[in-house]
């Protein structure tokens, strides 16, 4: 569901998702947008934050380890997502949509790309994400 920033604060005043997804151009806007959710999170108990800045030669296997594995204390964490092209390859499209198929209980995961063109809104991954 696409819905703007003042109503993404809406929404996090009431309750917290498992998963956002955030895209646009606007730097600041994002920045925002992602501080709020981890405000959010953080109030509810996260206490882990991972910031994760994708790259070319980025391991989808990490992420995969990451978001299945859980802790011994079992503590609440965000992970935090960034991709500035949102070109996701294979690998990567089907990692994520594994984790979205059987999200962690207690994990907040904040993916958030760059503005997307209409040739990427219309592929299979975000159409799912959508």
């Amino acid at each position: 569901m696409q819905i703007n920033h003042q109503q993404l604060i809406n929404h996090l005043n009431k309750n917290l998702s498992s998963t956002y997804y955030l895209t646009g151009e606007d730097v600041l806007l994002l920045q925002d947008a992602r501080t709020a959710i981890v405000q959010k999170a953080k109030q509810q108990g996260a206490t882990e934050h991972h910031v994760i800045t994708v790259t070319p030669d980025y391991s989808w296997g990490d992420f995969a380890a990451m978001t299945t594995q859980q802790s011994l204390f079992d503590e609440k964490k965000i992970i935090d997502l960034r991709h500035t092209s949102g070109k996701f390859d294979k690998q990567a499209s089907q990692t994520i949509l594994n984790y979205l198929a059987a999200p962690v209980d207690g994990t907040t995961l904040i993916l958030s790309t760059g503005k997307l063109t209409q040739a990427q809104l219309g592929t299979k991954f975000y159409k799912i994400l959508d």
